[in-house]
């Protein structure tokens, strides 16, 4: 365990896994459950060919990967900031789509993600773009962001899985609002 391990250490390792878990979950879910992207490609006026059928699949890489190495731990730096870059772009996306008046799903997690784009998507990659920066930055002072998962006190895996929860249920929730003031 890094020596200068403390409570801000443990929730950004928590934060870290809590994003990593995230990241591989869409992917694995877009693996799963393979959404239409073609709706929310018109919307951004991306035509359509025969390499659009390999975007879902590619990003579905991109996200286990990511969250792969979040998870696991090492060299945490570089997939924090690429995985800052993806969520900025998803994030970029899903605010663009929204203001050209797409009304359909976000399929972040996959066709099982079968919400309206809306404000709920936009808070939850505020919160993962914040969670992912400020384990970036806090980072760059402590040793403890590269730790290996097996080497952080055994509280962090509990408590990151009680975020996870926790935040499950209200994203869940806060999208279950907006979808009833929506009718």
């Amino acid at each position: 365990m890094p020596p200068d391990y403390h409570m801000i250490g443990m929730i950004g390792v928590s934060v870290r896994l809590a994003v990593g878990i995230t990241l591989a979950l869409a992917g694995i879910l877009k693996c799963a459950k393979r959404p239409d992207l073609a709706p929310i490609a018109r919307s951004l006026g991306v035509p359509l060919g025969s390499w659009f059928s390999s975007v879902v699949p590619l990003l579905a890489a991109v996200e286990i990967i990511l969250g792969g190495w979040l998870i696991v731990g090492g060299w945490s730096q570089i997939a924090l900031a690429a995985t800052l870059v993806l969520l900025t772009t998803f994030t970029i996306v899903l605010i663009t789509t929204s203001r050209r008046g797409y009304r359909g799903a976000c399929a972040c997690f996959g066709a099982l993600d079968s919400h309206q784009v809306g404000a709920t998507q936009h808070l939850r990659n505020g919160v993962l773009l914040l969670g992912t920066t400020f384990v970036l930055v806090e980072g760059l002072n402590f040793e403890w962001v590269n730790a290996a998962v097996w080497e952080v006190p055994k509280i962090t895996i509990p408590t990151t899985f009680a975020m996870l929860i926790v935040a499950s249920i209200l994203y869940r929730m806060s999208s279950e609002i907006e979808a009833f003031l929506r009718r």
